[in-house]
């Protein structure tokens, strides 16, 4: 796999003594491709003249550049913002806040977990090591907020708050994803989301990957408590 080397590009019109005047811009070093990553957009981008040199280039770089080391990466980084976000909310959702519940999870829902889980559907196909790291955040915000002993489990913590794991959350959203994408009128982005994903024990992970992935384990046991508790309902 090619290593990156990380350039800081001052944007167009923007004092240069500012940090947010800046943009990471990765390069991909034998490839000459350079990753953009903006608020709301990342871009991959090449210069060259032939269509045909052009094309093999970005598909390598997605592939190798993205799929391994810019997963995890980005990960890492969006579990540091989502613990800041939390520590600055802590005294809204501790144990010793007056609010209830139902507002906990709403401003867990609303201010935090989005934070993990933008674009899902385009890392939920990473390693479930890394995906780990992020369950754990909402693991500790279902204890702070319940106040719960060290030997409640985490699965009966979801269950109360009618929270599902974030596994289940993302596989739910890169669902929802590809059926709108399949089913879209331009043709084009039909046919990028109509591709087969790679066999199970291939080398290679693609986003489609996740769709039939198992439950994880803290999943399944969320999964059994609701099923108990629906059938303790009817």
């Amino acid at each position: 796999m090619e290593r990156c080397r990380y350039h800081r590009h001052s944007k167009t019109g923007k004092p240069r003594d500012l940090p947010a005047s800046y943009r990471p811009i990765s390069l991909l070093s034998s490839l000459g491709v350079q990753l953009a990553l903006f608020a709301d957009d990342t871009t991959l981008f090449l210069r060259s003249d032939s269509l045909n040199h052009i094309i093999p280039r970005l598909q390598r770089a997605t592939n190798n550049g993205f799929n391994f080391g810019g997963l995890r990466d980005h990960i890492q980084r969006v579990r540091k913002l989502a613990i800041f976000y939390m520590s600055r909310l802590s005294g809204m959702i501790g144990r010793k806040s007056k609010m209830s519940l139902l507002n906990k999870r709403t401003l867990y829902t609303m201010c935090i977990r989005p934070v993990m889980t933008y674009a899902c559907p385009v890392f939920v196909h990473a390693a479930p090591t890394a995906l780990q790291d992020l369950q754990v955040i909402q693991n500790k915000f279902c204890r702070r907020a319940t106040g719960a002993q060290w030997y409640v489990k985490n699965s009966v913590l979801h269950r109360d708050l009618e929270l599902p794991t974030l596994s289940k959350y993302m596989k739910d959203a890169s669902e929802r994803f590809f059926s709108i994408a399949i089913n879209h009128t331009n043709p084009l982005i039909s046919a990028a989301a109509s591709y087969e994903a790679p066999p199970e024990n291939h080398f290679l992970r693609r986003p489609r990957n996740a769709l039939s992935d198992p439950p994880d384990d803290l999943t399944a046991e969320v999964e059994e408590l609701n099923k108990a508790l629906e059938n303790l309902m009817e």
